[in-house]
């Protein structure tokens, strides 16, 4: 009995965990409006550099680089970055940025010593010169407005933020069972970004201080690494400066990632980042992923053997059971942003047990493993996360 009274205390410790991300996650947005945009400027406006790397083409890619030229962003010169000419993106770029003042092309050459998007970042710094006052890392589906980039780099004009941050969204268009997994994981990802109790960075819509990214050395330290964002991120907790998250600096996107097996292997990669550069965040992630995922596979179990053996300590024990996997899913439900992405509650609520499921699996996937694969390039790191190897497989 002090068994079973042991595993229920987990359950009330693992849902106490969760709901606490919820609370955050409905408050923050109101929080922010109310007291930290309150301390911002609004007549802020620095020089940007927007630094946009670019791999391959999908369906949106011409549309996504159309809508950046289109906008009308202050101060701002637009950097286009790609590894190699022969990159299908390249020409595509070429024909928007021709005729453009503010934004150019850059071949930043293949990397040998990191990953291909912290040297494509570093090589698109090196072009600007270096001499406007932030920069902007986005990724070519993060399109945001002229509005949204002010309301992006505005929390830099407190000097005690050194970054502050955007998020993306997945809207579904085939809805498939792999769409509704990797939109479900990317909403994991939301309720970590609206979190008030850690910090948060996102590759695909980070603003920071040029002089900040000097001092923090980010350049050295992406010269030996694999990631960005992450990278970025561990380095903010080890100065210990503060990261701030833009509610209305969201980007709703059309999700490229259709099958069950592309979207295990997205979050094992995401995963994989934080095993490298950020562990205690990760072992974190694992061990709650792992138990949700332990409760919704031993569930049919424990009730089948109530069902069949039945007495008042097995059937309490199968109805807290019971009762945790479904407060689990209503807290997945809760996770969910309210918008009209095409994803319905009740599909979100149904399903997340199997997505729960799928997502531990994804992290457990990369437990063993120091090589991590992205791209058409096989990076084998060390214990800390430096690149020790870079092999092209195309």
């Amino acid at each position: 009995m002090e068994q079973l009274s042991g595993l229920l205390l987990l359950d009330v410790v693992g849902l106490f965990v969760a709901y606490l991300f919820v609370v955050s996650l409905k408050l923050y947005p109101r929080m922010f409006r109310k007291y930290a945009a309150k301390r911002f400027q609004p007549d802020y406006a620095p020089r940007i550099s927007m630094f946009v790397p670019c791999k391959g083409v999908d369906e949106f890619f011409e549309t996504n680089i159309r809508t950046f030229m289109q906008q009308r962003y202050q101060n701002a010169t637009l950097f286009f970055i790609v590894e190699s000419q022969h990159d299908a993106a390249y020409p595509i770029l070429r024909k928007y940025v021709k005729h453009a003042r503010d934004a150019y092309v850059v071949v930043a050459g293949l990397s040998n010593f990191c990953g291909q998007k912290n040297y494509n970042l570093l090589q698109g710094i090196k072009a600007s010169e270096e001499q406007d006052d932030v920069y902007v890392f986005l990724d070519a589906l993060t399109c945001l407005t002229a509005q949204q980039m002010q309301e992006l780099v505005q929390p830099l004009s407190d000097s005690t933020i050194t970054a502050a941050v955007g998020f993306r969204w997945n809207l579904l268009r085939n809805k498939t069972l792999g769409e509704r997994l990797h939109a479900f994981m990317i909403g994991l990802q939301w309720s970590a970004m609206n979190c008030v109790f850690t910090k948060a960075v996102w590759g695909g819509a980070t603003a920071i201080r040029r002089e900040d990214f000097e001092k923090m050395g980010v350049r050295e330290y992406w010269l030996k690494t694999v990631v960005d964002d992450m990278t970025l991120l561990q380095m903010m907790f080890q100065q210990k400066r503060k990261t701030i998250f833009v509610p209305t600096c969201v980007k709703e996107t059309y999700g490229t990632v259709t099958t069950v097996g592309g979207a295990v292997c997205w979050f094992k990669r995401q995963a994989l980042y934080l095993k490298y550069y950020l562990r205690p965040l990760w072992i974190s992630l694992l061990a709650l992923l792992a138990y949700a995922a332990a409760n919704i596979l031993c569930l049919p179990l424990i009730v089948t053997y109530a069902l069949l053996f039945p007495s008042k300590k097995i059937i309490a024990f199968a109805g807290a059971k019971t009762a945790f996997v479904l407060l689990l899913m209503l807290c997945c439900r809760l996770m969910k942003r309210p918008t009209n992405d095409q994803h319905s509650g009740w599909s979100w609520f149904l399903f997340s047990p199997l997505y729960l499921v799928l997502s531990a699996w994804a992290v457990m996937l990369g437990t063993f493993t120091r090589v991590m694969r992205w791209r058409g390039i096989a990076y084998h790191l060390t214990f800390d996360g430096t690149v020790k190897k870079v092999a092209r497989t195309e």
